[in-house]
């Protein structure tokens, strides 16, 4: 847990990485983004440090370019089960706070990875029990996608997909 120091310092980072999360989100979700559905960071703070085992994990690897058939067939799978909203986090969430998506139907299967800070999205959901880590990189010359599910309830909702292998 932070000091309060620590929060401020954090605050003041927020506001200098702002512009550049809400560009980062306006690339990553199909919605209209509300600057009303930030975490606080004091809450982001008690979210970043809950390390939970989520059991069961499935991961995929595609080129980045061939990403949104099989995102579609993942989110729409995943909303299959579980509607609720859904919080998004990448290295900036830190600074500016976690956004709860409505739903995971909001994340862009199309994102371009250029808006993304770090290379690497967390989608978790709301009660923290699963959660879809989205981390791209360059590799001898090509661009890569990894894919990875945790938590009984998504990787119960994705074991059809044949591009997913189970991890544990």
């Amino acid at each position: 847990m932070k000091t309060r120091r620590q929060i401020l310092t954090t605050k003041v980072y927020g506001k200098i990485y702002k512009e550049k999360y809400l560009a980062e989100l306006r690339a990553s979700l199909t919605v209209p983004v509300d600057e009303n559905r930030f975490m606080s960071v004091e809450d982001t703070d008690c979210f970043m440090n809950d390390k939970r085992e989520y059991g069961r994990t499935m991961k995929a690897t595609v080129p980045f370019l061939d990403k949104i058939t099989l995102l579609k067939e993942v989110i729409a799978s995943i909303y299959d089960i579980d509607t609720n909203p859904i919080l998004y986090w990448t290295s900036y969430s830190e600074y500016c706070g976690v956004y709860i998506m409505p739903s995971i139907t909001a994340f862009n299967s199309d994102f371009d990875d250029f808006y993304i800070g770090g290379g690497l999205i967390a989608l978790l959901s709301f009660d923290q029990s699963n959660k879809m880590l989205l981390d791209f990189y360059d590799e001898d010359g090509g661009d890569w996608l990894d894919i990875e599910v945790f938590g009984t309830l998504w990787c119960s909702a994705i074991s059809d997909i044949a591009d997913f292998e189970q991890k544990i």
